[in-house]
């Protein structure tokens, strides 16, 4: 192997700086630091996800205390190699702007930093010559000091020894020593992430830091590695490539020396400076890059407060946009920081195909209500009978839910009993399939069910009541094509789909009372419907989604319904040898309870607001017309519409009888 060289350690490359009396005419927090726009980090503050309730240990050169930008966000966790105790200043300058990166308060002057409401804990590691030149053992002090005191994430905008790929694992721990190796160790099972700088040496491959999971696998999972981009997002001159780190790195905004034509604040990157307390300074170096991927990660642990540190680097890394060769490459890695997609991950719409799939189920059950209201008017006498039905249904975006369309088909097969005069009773077993896709349609929901029901009428003068009920079984299946998260990505490119299946079972029950009065060529009944039905959906797991995967409890919702309505029914009459009537139903669908189909949907063990969203109530109109033919055999069709504000759904049924 190559012997390992001591390279220069990680400076930053200061282009300009400018004291607050200055900066105030020209520069405004957030506006003009164009590497927070970059990033697409708004998406988040939008979210409310600002890193808020996160420590990050920044170990440096130390910081001002004092600075404006920084006091409000300083920890007592704070230590100093050289002194022993804690941190009181920052001679380089190098760690102040780095920790204005990640925390820089926004307080409408100076600065911001990516994750503004995160905390830092300032370990100086770095001298004012912006190196390392305390005990060997300075990096395992610093880090053991900083994981006993609970901080888990550390940026390391430092190092200085270039990856040597054919370097045995062993004699790279030699080099490191136990101590530092044992400390590195500890971070990774203490569930901790290091996030590093790649180095400013134009080389192909980072600094032997940043590569530590090449020779030590285990520790990937907790490991990320940043190299630098310019204002225009093209990787810099001076930044050394991710290399052998591919798989755990990515590019994040680093700054580079103006264009022509460009002022220094719309190249370099701005943050807390010394020597006052309102100072800014403008820096550019991977040094710059890295506390950016820092900021992202506390707003990742803010998003996921219980999830493991693989699972947060993880979604880092997938989330960036996919920069240079397609896929992972050794230039960018993963591609550019996204923190707009990473903030998106939790939003409703990202899950709203689950809680459309329970619509869909609903969708379903109603069209085989529809079905049945035929038996309510079908000819006397005892008779089988047997029907095919479709349907359709639709509701627009809501504030939790992408547009869904819904499509049904299903069949039906019964038993009508006649029992005394003016009572029925009948059996009737059917099965449907629903399929619900989201605008788009990359997101889809598939509801299979197989249902059970009875239903009975009875008729006393002119007073009818009707009702039905069941339970059916249910399969359901779920497609995720279109991943919030994922615009741009190398899993988009790829084409990543997360599926689930599980099962699930409904009980409902409808019930119609009302009245009918003789008007001459037809009768007129008013009446007042009520419906209630109930799903259980089981719980299940996503699968194809890397880590955007969802997972679901087992979901119970129950939706209430009463509808005022009339019905207007022509006698049956002769048409050539069949006798024929119809019928014309008006109602009002008034819902309640469980009509938003939420659904508890979590992400790495957070939870979405997961819903179709609320649904308007509906106006429903049905026409029937039924055919008495010879030999016992009646035909018969239904076609039903509804709709309101933001729904509809239509549907018909065909239906044929024979009667003993």
């Amino acid at each position: 192997m190559k012997k390992f060289r001591t390279a220069a350690s990680l400076a930053a490359l200061t282009v300009v700086a400018f004291a607050g009396s200055a900066r105030a005419q020209s520069f405004v927090e957030y506006e003009s630091q164009w590497d927070l726009q970059m990033i697409g980090v708004q998406e988040a503050y939008d979210r409310g996800y600002t890193g808020k309730g996160v420590v990050v240990g920044v170990m440096d050169s130390g910081a001002r205390v004092t600075h404006t930008d920084l006091i409000a966000n300083l920890t007592d966790i704070s230590l100093d190699i050289y002194s022993g105790g804690p941190v009181m200043d920052d001679l380089q300058g190098h760690g102040t702007h780095v920790a204005g990166t990640i925390a820089g308060a926004r307080n409408g002057f100076g600065i911001q930093g990516v994750a503004y409401d995160s905390k830092l804990a300032i370990l100086r590691l770095l001298d004012a010559d912006n190196v390392a030149s305390g005990p060997g053992n300075a990096p395992a002090v610093l880090l053991n000091y900083a994981l006993d005191n609970g901080v888990r994430i550390i940026n390391n905008s430092w190092g200085g020894l270039e990856v040597y790929p054919d370097a045995p694992a062993a004699e790279v721990a030699q080099f490191f020593g136990p101590e530092i190796i044992g400390a590195y160790q500890r971070a990774v099972d203490l569930d901790a992430i290091l996030v590093w700088a790649t180095g400013n040496e134009s080389l192909e491959q980072p600094t032997l830091q940043a590569g530590l999971p090449y020779y030590f696998p285990s520790w990937q999972g907790n490991w990320l590695a940043v190299t630098a981009v310019d204002r225009n997002g093209d990787l810099t001159a001076y930044a050394n490539h991710c290399g052998v780190t591919a798989q755990w790195c990515l590019a994040a905004p680093g700054g580079d020396e103006p264009k022509a034509g460009q002022s220094p604040i719309e190249s370099v990157i701005m943050s807390a400076g010394i020597p006052s307390d309102t100072y800014i300074a403008g820096n550019i170096g991977t040094s710059m890059a890295t506390p950016h991927v820092s900021g992202a990660v506390a707003i990742a642990r803010q998003m996921f407060p219980d999830a493991p540190a693989a699972a947060i680097t993880r979604l880092v890394l997938v989330t960036a946009t996919d920069k240079g060769a397609p896929g992972v490459d050794e230039e960018y890695g993963w591609g550019l920081l996204n923190i707009g997609n990473m903030a998106v991950t939790l939003d409703a719409e990202a899950g709203s195909v689950f809680a459309n799939g329970a619509w869909a189920g609903d969708v379903g059950q109603k069209a085989l209500f529809e079905a049945l209201d035929d038996r309510f008017t079908a000819s006397s006498g005892a008779g089988l009978w047997a029907a095919v039905l479709v349907g359709r249904a639709g509701h627009d975006a809501t504030g939790s839910s992408l547009e869904s369309e819904a499509e049904t088909t299903g069949a039906a097969v019964g038993y009508d009993i006649e029992t005394t005069s003016g009572v029925r009773l009948g059996i009737a077993l059917s099965g449907t399939d629903t399929t619900a896709e989201e605008a788009g349609g990359e997101n889809q929901a598939q509801v299979r069910s197989l249902a059970v029901s009875a239903y009975a009428t009875a008729r006393r003068g002119a007073w009818f009541a009707e009702g039905a009920g069941g339970f059916d079984l249910r399969d359901y299946d779920f497609r995720r094509g279109d991943i919030l998260g994922t615009k741009g990505t190398v899993l988009e490119s790829q084409g990543l789909t997360g599926r689930a299946d599980t099962n699930g079972l409904a009980a409902f029950a409808r019930g119609r009372v009302g009245v009918t009065f003789d008007v001459g060529a037809f009768d007129v009944s008013p009446f007042v419907q009520a419906r209630v039905s109930h799903q259980r959906i089981d719980a299940f797991q996503e699968t194809g989604a890397d880590v955007f995967s969802l997972t679901a409890d087992k979901t119970e919702q129950t939706l209430y319904e009463v509808a005022p309505g009339v019905q207007f029914t022509a006698p049956s009459r002769p048409v050539g040898k069949a006798m024929v009537g119809g019928s014309l139903s008006l109602r009002y669908e008034k819902r309640w309870g469980d009509d938003d189909f939420a659904m508890p949907v979590r992400m790495l063990g957070s939870t979405l607001p997961v819903a179709a969203g609320d649904l308007d109530d509906a106006v429903a109109v049905s026409a029937a017309v039924s055919a008495q033919l010879d030999g016992g055999w009646e035909l018969g069709a239904r076609g039903w519409w509804s709709g309101g504000g933001n729904q509809d759904a239509a549907g018909a049924r065909l239906g044929l009888r024979l009667t003993f």
